[in-house]
């Protein structure tokens, strides 16, 4: 069903343009009714999508009864790679003033890699962030090259 629409033509057209001001009205109506049709069809295809008859799972065996929600739970078990541990607050602070004093002058890349060595935990990525993010405050670099604030 397209309702009828009612274009504001008002300072587009001449009040004697009759046939300008028909051809625009029709135009309008063709681009609500193209729209209309591609948001039903979209719409269709989403239901279409969607199962049509809850999961054996959703069911408790009861006609007339509504399944009742399943409570999601943390998993108990340890992580045991280092790689998925967060690296202890401060360590990548610590890790790069270790590293800036004791090198002064390296690249991110190189920052990065002293950085793992001395806390495998940390994540590459935070280096470089936290450089950029400190600079002009705790860091400061000249081109590609980076220092303490106090060198």
């Amino acid at each position: 069903m397209v309702m009828k629409l009612n274009p504001n033509l008002d300072g587009l057209v001449g009040e004697g343009d009759t046939f300008l001001k028909a051809l625009l009205e029709k135009a309008y109506e063709r681009g609500a009714a193209d729209m209309h049709a591609l948001i039903m069809n979209t719409a269709s295809q989403v239901v279409v999508a969607s199962p049509a008859k809850p999961s054996p799972k959703a069911m408790n065996g009861s006609a007339g009864t509504t399944a009742k929600p399943v409570k999601a739970t943390k998993s108990k078990k340890k992580r045991t790679s280092k790689a998925s541990e967060r690296a202890p607050r401060g360590s990548i602070d610590k890790a790069l003033n270790d590293a800036l004093y004791k090198k002064p002058g390296l690249t991110v890349k190189d920052y990065e890699v002293m950085a793992i060595k001395a806390e495998p935990r940390i994540s590459i990525t935070s280096i470089g962030n936290t450089l950029r993010r400190l600079k002009g405050t705790k860091y400061r670099n000249e081109g590609d090259r980076w220092f303490l604030m106090d060198n």
